[in-house]
């Protein structure tokens, strides 16, 4: 187990949430894609709902004309 996963276990432990927020998993920034994978061992060990924020750079929706990661499709 990580440095992070283990700081986030102590919060959870510490604080109870009824969920967790993380950002997206296929967030292109490597911090971000980490800090989801995290969440989500840790939402699953402690049966927590997870939810993802929607995560993207202005330079991506200027570069792709995306407005989210979650649906690549979308204008």
């Amino acid at each position: 187990m990580g440095e992070g996963q283990k700081f986030l276990e102590k919060v959870v432990s510490r604080t109870n949430p009824d969920f967790l927020i993380a950002p997206h998993p296929l967030d292109p920034h490597p911090d971000h894609s980490s800090a989801a994978s995290i969440a989500e061992k840790v939402a699953i060990e402690n049966g927590l709902p997870l939810y993802y924020m929607d995560t993207i750079s202005i330079k991506e929706i200027e570069e792709t004309g995306r407005r989210t990661i979650c649906s690549p499709e979308s204008p």
